[in-house]
Parts: structure tokens; sequence; C-alpha cells
């Protein structure tokens, strides 16, 4: 039988786990590659305590493990497959006698091996050896117990052979018909007799009954007896004389071969075999299953019914294959009974009498139609999915900038009336030079060294109201292209944008830097909305404090104490008393915000911690302090 690796064939993995034999898969060092369930049940280990692991572990000990190979060696040699019975070790410790046959995979230099427990028989042969050593001094040879039952008084005879087939010795079981029947299967007892009788009323001569009886140890043994019915002269049954014969090896090769073809029959995939010819000759319940066709309907047919007639050239090519290789795997379209069409893999063996002829061919099929259609919507899905992704990654691309500019337009708005509050003073200013000027020109005392002045002045003023609108400009611009700058660039233009109306607010800024060479790559105007987001924020908190002297302090650092690594960060304080605790964790949610109805968007925050983490690799996190706030602004690419 072809043995498959869970590799080549998963629907085997079923097959070889209901299997009622242990089956072992090693390599040329002997390393365990594959183990069933049933031989890990008969050594008592669990799959992965096997796997990996050497086959001298199942051996009673290292200098028997060689002793085997020894063996198996000698067969291989001679070309012969492996048949050795030999005593194994349990993960008890306990020793059994194992029959183990096996071969060679010369294809993938691999051992192949079956492994039945046969201890129960080589203790029953040992048993038998002894009686019959036994029998034959008792009987001369015979190998049958004899007994005789005397239907007048139901006495009952039993050699010493027939009491040493059931463990006795010749003194320790009554010669009574109770003996018999206290010995008998409950399950066999009560039609014995009637048929006994049945061959008296009939006058019948011989009489044959198969039985079980109970062994001394415990077990149940199976015996034929075959009698022989004394009549008198007046046709009277006056005994019986029987010779019984123990048949339980019989018994339990039987019983094997019909628990293999129990399994066979419930195993819920295709098992098929043909003569040489083709022409089927079983057909399992799987079959019935899958194809849709009876077994009477089906053997004694050719194979190909189940092959389309474009396929016939591929059939043909499968079983030259493995006539040639002795086995072949592969996968073709079936129609079933009903036409429809079906993908199967399907596993081919040779199969071989007792002498190594080829008598058939063994077939192991399973219905692989929904695998296909799965891949071939798996193959569908990966060659569109790339398409969904990326459109999905510029959906949100498109949506963060949304929000972005959502942002900056929000502040632009609260920009507006810093620059009105920035250009107040200037053009007072450029007024009050103005009037003086026209008050000297009309007291003709305007002297040109003052109309130089004065124009300077007014020059300065428009210059100074030019920069404010440049600043303003640059901020309300569509992002920028990634550069190097100073971040202490970022924290002075903010300044500009939002430090008078700070003044305005009797807010006192102090900054300070340990370093003004702290420099990074990425998009400044970026890092400015985060800035500004966050002292826009601290002015509103001033608001709602009733604290005298409002301070924000901003210190530029590098960040090892913080974050484990050598980064640039700005740390904002305030004075303001804090956020509550109970909303600090909401903070950075989108369209989260404490201000009253339309004052904020509570997109502010949000908007500045995606800017940190995905635009330049860092962080923005809060943390309260004694009387305030601290936001600190984390930042990479350090240059």
């Amino acid at each position: 039988m072809q043995i498959i690796t869970n590799k080549e064939s998963k629907w085997l993995q079923l097959l070889l786990n209901n299997s009622n034999v242990g089956i072992l898969i090693v390599d040329k060092n002997r390393e365990i590659l594959l183990v069933n369930h049933h031989l890990c049940e008969m050594f008592g280990y669990e799959e992965n305590e096997l796997l990996g692991q050497y086959s001298e572990k199942l051996h009673a000990s290292y200098e028997t493990s060689t002793e085997f190979a020894k063996q198996a060696f000698d067969f291989l040699l001679q070309g012969k497959a492996v048949e050795i019975e030999y005593q194994l070790k349990k993960r008890d410790g306990t020793l059994f006698w194992a029959h183990i046959s096996g071969d060679t995979n010369e294809e993938y230099n691999e051992y192949v091996w079956t492994i039945a427990d046969v201890t129960q028989r080589v203790e029953e042969e040992k048993s038998i050896r002894a009686k019959k050593e036994r029998m034959e001094l008792a009987l001369f040879g015979s190998k049958a117990g004899a007994l005789e039952l005397n239907l007048l008084d139901a006495a009952m005879y039993y050699s010493s052979q027939w009491k040493r087939m059931l463990g006795y010795k010749n003194d320790e079981l009554p010669t009574l018909l109770s003996t018999w029947e206290n010995l008998v299967h409950p399950s066999d007892a009560e039609p014995l007799m009637p048929k006994v009788q049945k061959a008296i009323d009939a006058k019948m001569e011989n009489i044959e009954i198969t039985h079980r009886l109970k062994h001394l140890s415990g077990e149940w043994i199976w015996v034929t007896s075959k009698g022989l019915i004394q009549y008198d002269s007046d046709g009277k049954a006056f005994s019986v004389v029987g010779i019984a014969t123990d048949i339980t090896k019989q018994k339990n090769i039987e019983l094997t071969y019909v628990q293999q073809g129990q399994i066979i029959e419930q195993i819920h995939d295709s098992v098929v075999t043909t003569d040489v010819h083709g022409s089927i000759i079983t057909w399992n319940h799987g079959s019935e299953i899958l194809y849709g066709y009876k077994a009477d309907e089906v053997l004694g047919k050719h194979i190909s019914l189940i092959h389309l007639e474009e396929d016939l050239d591929s059939f043909r090519i499968n079983i030259e294959s493995v006539l040639k290789y002795g086995e072949y795997n592969t996968e073709f379209r079936a129609i079933k009974k009903s036409k429809d069409l079906i993908d199967i893999d399907l596993s081919l063996s040779l199969l071989k009498d007792e002498k190594g002829k080829y008598t058939g061919i063994v077939g192991y099929a399973q219905d692989i139609t929904k695998r296909k259609k799965a891949e071939a919507a798996i193959q569908y899905i990966n060659e569109n999915l790339q398409k969904e992704v990326d459109a999905q990654i510029y959906e949100i691309r498109e949506q963060d900038l949304r929000l972005l500019q959502q942002s900056k337009l929000a502040q632009m708005g609260d920009m507006v009336g810093m620059i009105a509050h920035q250009w107040r003073q200037p053009l007072n200013a450029i007024s009050g030079t103005v009037v003086n000027l026209s008050l000297l020109s009309k007291m003709a005392k305007l002297e040109p060294q003052i109309v130089e002045k004065s124009s300077s002045f007014i020059q300065d003023q428009c210059q100074n109201m030019s920069s404010i609108i440049e600043t303003f400009i640059n901020f309300a611009k569509p992002e920028k292209e990634s550069a190097l700058f100073k971040i202490s660039h970022a924290v002075d233009e903010s300044m500009v944008i939002i430090g008078a109306q700070l003044k305005r607010h009797n807010i006192k800024t102090a900054i300070k830097s340990t370093s003004e060479n702290i420099s990074i790559i990425g998009h400044e105007d970026l890092l400015e909305q985060v800035i500004i987001n966050i002292l826009s924020n601290m002015k509103d908190a001033f608001d709602d404090s009733t604290v005298q002297e409002k301070l924000i302090n901003i210190t530029m650092r590098r960040g090892a104490a913080l974050s484990g690594s050598n980064v640039p960060i700005i740390m904002i304080e305030d004075n303001a008393g804090g956020v509550p605790k109970e909303i600090r964790e909401k903070i950075f949610n989108p369209y989260f915000t404490t201000k009253e109805q339309g004052k904020g968007t509570g997109i502010g925050l949000y908007m500045s911690m995606k800017i940190m983490k995905e635009r330049f690799d860092g962080d923005l996190i809060y943390s309260p302090t004694d009387d305030g706030s601290c936001f600190t602004i984390v930042c990479d690419g350090v240059r």
C-alpha cells in the first residue's frame, strides 16, 4: 500500500490515523518524520514527543536497536521488504512484541514502517507451543483436545490436552457438564445445546460447532468442536464424542480483515480497486457518495466510466506511470453519474499477491472541487487586492489632507484677528507720522531731514506689516516639500503668527533651547501647525482660568531621558490649571472639544497627533503638571 506524507496528501491523514496498525516514517539517520495516531497510543507518547526524535527511543535498549537495524539492513540488501517480530519499549518502560514491516522509499531516502502489537499472539503462541509439547506427550502428537458428553447422566470427560488448551492443569477442572457451561461465552451458550438436540432429533451422526471458551487468564479463545453422536441399537443417542481445536489465531486474522474492510467502508473518501485490466473489483461507500454510483452498478465495469473522453489519453499515461513506478499521484476531472464534473485528487498504488505479482491497482480519491474554487477565488483576490489597497490608501490620504486643511482653516480664522491686531499698532504709527508731517508742512517747519526720517520710519512699519502677511501666506499655503530645518525657526515662525494674540491676552512666553542647531528633516509648516494648535488651546485654557500671572514656557532640547533615544523634543507648558482627569484620554480623539458650540472643531489636537506620528515618525504626549499642562512634541529624523 502506498504511504504518502501529510505534505503530499492531506486527505490521507484521516486514513492513517484510523489505521489499526502503527505507521512510522524515518529518514536515513533514523530520525522520526511521521507517526500516526495508533502508533502514539501503542507506545504511550504524544505525537510531538516523537517527531524529530531518533527511532532508538522506541527500542528496549541501544543494543537491541542496533541489532534490529542490522537485521533490517540484511533484508534490504537481499532486495526484500522487512518482516521482523521484535521486542519494543513503551513510554512507561513496558516491553511488548511487535510485528514490524517496512521498506525503503528510495526517491526520498526514507524508510516506511508499519508496526502491530502482537504481544498477545506471541504469548499465546508460546503457550500453544508449550501445550503442544505436553499434548504430544499426552496424546502422541494430537493437536486437539478431546471431550465426551454422556447424554444419560450428563457426565463429561475432558482430556488433559483440552484442559491445557484453556490454561488448566489436568486436575483443576471437575468432569461435569457445568464445567463447560461455566466456561462457554454467554452469547454462544444459548444456541449451542439446542443445536446439539436438533442434530440428535435428526439422527445426524456428525456435528460441528464454533464457540468461545474462557481461558484461565480471563481471555476468550475461539474453539471449533467436531463431534460424533453415538446411538444405541434402539436409535437413542447416548454419547457425543468430540475433538476441540483452538482457532483463535484464525479468528483474529478474520476479524482483522473484517475491521480493515469496515475502516475502508467507513472512510468518506473513495477507495476503489481494479484488476490489471481496469475492471472494478471493489467500490466502497465513499465511492458511492463521491461518484453517485452504487457498488452493484459498477462492479465488473471499466474504471474509465468516471473519466471524460477527452481525458482518456491522460488516464492511460497515469496507468503507465503507476505500472512503472508502483505508485502515482495526480489530479483529474471526474464525471459523476449525474454528469456533473468534479475535481479529484487521486493516489494510485499497485496491488501485489504473496509472490509479489501485480494483481491490480488501488486508488484513493478525494473531492477537491471546493478547494479548487477557493484557490481560484484567492488568486482573483490576490490579483485585485493591491488595487483595492491602493484605492483605500489614496482615500485615507485624501481624507487626512482634508482634515489637515480643515484644521488650518480653523486656525486661519483666528489668524485674521491676529493680523488685524498686529497691524493696528504700525498703522497707528504711520497715521501719526503722516499727521505730524502735515502739521509741520502747514507751519512751514517741514525740513528735508524730518521728511527723510519720517519716510524711513513709514517704510520700516510697512516692511513689518509685509513680513506679517508673508508669514500668514506661508502658513496658509498647501503642504511644502520635505526639507532640513531648525526646530527653533519653526517655533519663531509660530510665535510671529500667534505671539501678538498671546500678548493681547496678557500671556507671557519664555523660549529657551539647549542647542541652536537642533535640526530635523520634514515639513516645517506642519510642525508650525502643531505648535500653533497647542499654543491656541493654551490661550483658550487661560480664558477659563483665574490665575493672575499667565505663563507659557517653550523648551527645545534632545530627549534621551524621555524616549530612550537622542531625538529632538519641544516641551510646551502652561499654568492654566490643566485638563480635567476624566477627559485626558479623550483630548486626542477626533471631534472632541470642551469649547462652546461653534468655537471649536475638535480636530486640532487629533490632527497634531497624526502629523507627529505619520509625518515625523514621532509622537505628541500630554502630561499634567502641578499647576497646568505640558505637551511634549517628539520628533525623529535628527540631523
